[in-house]
């Protein structure tokens, strides 16, 4: 039987400029080589082109490609990957049997996991309307606004407070679920990328 349950079909691929792609034209893009590179194209991986897909292709629309938007689309995937970087390097002394319960979490870090519910409740309705480009949206939303509020402001207890002490377990008990809900949206899209990051997470947690 087929080894799959389900088949999403999007429109064309088109290159850049919106034109059919011919090989006497010139303006084939070949997947493989944007996943192992060229002497002329570096290499950009599997992940790379795997949300480039989920990014643009949707049922009802025509599909660009080409060498500024698979760049445009490497810059995503570092940025999500430098988030993911910063929990998990916070996280490296982190015993997640000493997280802290909910109603012991400072303020700050309760709206966090409020706004992760909601982000991750979001994207696993996109995932069931297979409205990937969606979901790829709002997982660069997301981390644009943690980024640029909860991640600078809890930068001080991370950093300057005492190891064991209730203000820091708390910001690093809501980094622990951001990364595993981040991980847990991005894993059908980003395999490549959540697989590294839970390897790295498993062998800084056997260290404990």
């Amino acid at each position: 039987r087929a080894p799959y349950k389900e088949i999403f079909v999007h429109g064309f691929t088109l290159d850049e400029n919106g034109n059919k792609m011919s090989k006497s034209v010139g303006n084939v893009v070949d997947p493989k080589q944007i996943v192992q590179g060229s002497k002329q194209i570096p290499a950009k991986g599997v992940d790379v082109l795997r949300w480039w897909v989920g990014l643009h292709a949707s049922s009802n629309t025509s599909v660009l490609v080409g060498d500024s938007i698979m760049v445009a689309s490497q810059t995503e995937v570092n940025r999500i990957r430098n988030t993911i970087r910063f929990c998990l390097g916070m996280l490296g002394d982190f015993n997640p049997e000493t997280a802290i319960d909910y109603d012991k979490m400072l303020l700050l870090d309760k709206l966090l996991l409020y706004r992760l519910h909601n982000f991750q409740e979001k994207c696993f309705l996109h995932f069931q309307e297979k409205e990937h480009n969606k979901v790829c949206l709002s997982v660069l939303g997301f981390i644009s606004e943690v980024s640029s509020s909860h991640v600078h402001l809890v930068k001080d207890r991370l950093y300057c407070d005492q190891t064991s002490s209730p203000s820091r377990l708390s910001a690093l008990t809501g980094l622990h679920c951001l990364a595993q809900g981040l991980l847990g949206v991005l894993n059908p899209i980003l395999p490549h990328l959540t697989e590294e990051a839970r390897s790295e997470e498993h062998t800084s947690n056997s260290s404990h």
